[in-house]
């Protein structure tokens, strides 16, 4: 008697458990999506900036600079696209 309970309750237990796991899944697909999307949008943004600062500047020493922080910019763009972490040293998996 107690092991047709025991039977029940594991297979129970393991019905939730998968629902649980695909819920997360979902959850965490949809986020991820968003969070690329975000970053694709930001780093963008800098790269617009930056190519703004390079356009309206005549110092040679300041293009310098705006060129490594474009060359910076686009290597942060790529490693999104091909869905690595934005700064290859750190955790952080979002565009500052």
């Amino acid at each position: 008697m107690h092991l047709q309970y025991f039977v029940q309750f594991r297979l129970f237990f393991n019905h939730f458990r998968f629902l649980a796991y695909l819920f997360i899944f979902l959850c965490y697909d949809k986020t991820m999506k968003n969070l690329k999307e975000n970053n694709i949008k930001k780093t963008i943004w800098h790269i617009k900036r930056i190519c703004n600062n390079i356009e309206n500047n005549k110092e040679d020493e300041y293009r310098k600079i705006e060129l490594f922080h474009l060359k910076s910019s686009i290597e942060i763009l790529t490693r999104i696209l091909n869905n690595e972490n934005p700064y290859p040293n750190l955790d952080r998996e979002e565009v500052f």
